[in-house]
């Protein structure tokens, strides 16, 4: 079996007057997301400096953005 592993990114705004981002996902597909929407398997998880992050994300979502 495959051994799970965790990738990280950090991003930081250029300076304090941005307080947005927006996350585009031109080709987006990771596992399957389950008859009652949640994640089963690899996901994406978005965490910002707040508490109104997006939800996890996994399946198709390509063409879709997130903001955080």
């Amino acid at each position: 079996p495959m051994q799970a592993t965790t990738c990280a990114f950090n991003i930081a705004p250029l300076n304090s007057a941005i307080c947005q981002l927006r996350l585009d996902l031109l080709r987006f597909q990771i596992s399957n997301k389950q008859p009652d929407g949640s994640c089963m398997g690899n996901t994406l998880t978005i965490n910002g400096p707040t508490t109104r992050d997006p939800p996890v994300l996994c399946g198709t979502i390509t063409g879709q953005h997130s903001k955080f």
